[in-house]
């Protein structure tokens, strides 16, 4: 019976019966072809292989009732007597309940092989990303071994001259051996601030730029500010991300106090949906050498890392005034 249907069928023994998937109920009436007697004195039993485990009696007058049978092929069998007689050979019905799509074998087995596919993409992809991580790290590194390589070489240089006695001012090449010095031992830290996993969160990149704007630029301003409104300070970001920001904001400042009379440096950090907005806003009273160009300097190189990642630089010129403005997502 389909919902709200009626199907009527005559069978035979040993014939089979095709159940739709949709079939709710299976109702089957049992003749006996020989009757000795009244109906009343004959004695029926049937048995439903795959479904119950001995024979059970059945009232020869009323009708077997199948209902919620799993997908699959069945054996009806039945069998009848009269009173305190022998046993009829069994009479069997195969009933075959046919599955919906999604309960083949054939969709089973896509399933399998789908969920297999995503795990083994889901691998290779995790895999592609560790690759990343380390071709990433692995550029930053170099990035700073480069410049690293330069200054130790100079600062050798410095050494040498003291050890030496070569130096025509002791005083000032012993100053600019403790200012180079200091200089290499802050890019050590930044390579190890960049490759190191555990500083990934937005919490430690905020501490390591006011780090550096507290140490160097601060000192060479009337006045300094840093301000940062960051409501998820463990937000993750992408290594190489804050890496080349951080050279981009130490190039921005460090050209502000190099090229201009500084006279007030502010500096806000704002956390957006998807990333950072940070400003740094510069009033001083005009450039230390008058025939550079408005418009700062570095410019170039400061575009080139920024267009690494989909970074914005937005730069405003006014007369005593600068303001860069950076924008740039976390991953």
């Amino acid at each position: 019976r389909k919902k709200n249907q009626r199907q009527v069928f005559t069978l035979d023994h040993d014939q089979t019966l095709e159940v739709p998937p949709q079939v709710g109920l299976i109702a089957i009436q049992a003749h006996t072809t020989n009757h000795k007697g009244s109906l009343s004195d004959v004695e029926m039993m049937y048995h439903l292989s795959g479904a119950q485990e001995r024979w059970l009696p059945i009232d020869p007058n009323e009708r077997l009732m199948f209902s919620g049978l799993a997908p699959g092929k069945y054996v009806l069998s039945l069998k009848a007597r009269y009173k305190n007689d022998y046993w009829s050979h069994p009479a069997k019905i195969f009933l075959h309940i046919q599955p919906y799509w999604y309960q083949t074998w054939v969709f089973k087995i896509l399933v399998i092989l789908a969920i297999i596919g995503f795990l083994m993409l889901g691998y290779q992809l995790r895999i592609q990303a560790i690759k990343e991580a380390m071709r990433l790290r692995q550029q930053i590194s170099d990035d700073l071994h480069d410049d690293l390589g330069t200054r130790i070489y100079a600062l050798r240089a410095l050494g040498s001259q003291l050890v030496n006695n070569l130096s025509d001012n002791p005083k000032e090449t012993a100053a600019q051996f403790e200012t180079l010095g200091t200089d290499i031992l802050q890019k050590i830290r930044d390579m190890i601030w960049g490759i190191d996993t555990n500083r990934d969160q937005l919490v430690y990149f905020i501490d390591r730029m006011e780090d550096f704007s507290e140490k160097n630029i601060k000192p060479n301003v009337a006045v300094f500010s840093f301000e940062d409104q960051i409501t998820q300070p463990n937000q993750s970001i992408d290594g190489l991300i804050r890496h080349h920001i951080l050279m981009v904001y130490q190039e921005l400042l460090v050209n502000m106090i190099k090229h201009t009379k500084c006279q007030e440096i502010r500096i806000k950090v704002l956390q957006k949906a998807k990333g950072l907005r940070l400003t740094i806003m510069n009033t001083h009273e005009g450039y230390k050498n008058q025939t550079e160009e408005e418009g700062g300097k570095g410019l170039e190189s400061i575009q080139k890392r920024l267009a690494a990642f989909k970074g914005q630089l937005n730069w405003t010129e006014k007369v005593n005034f600068q303001e860069a403005e950076l924008v740039f997502p976390f991953q």
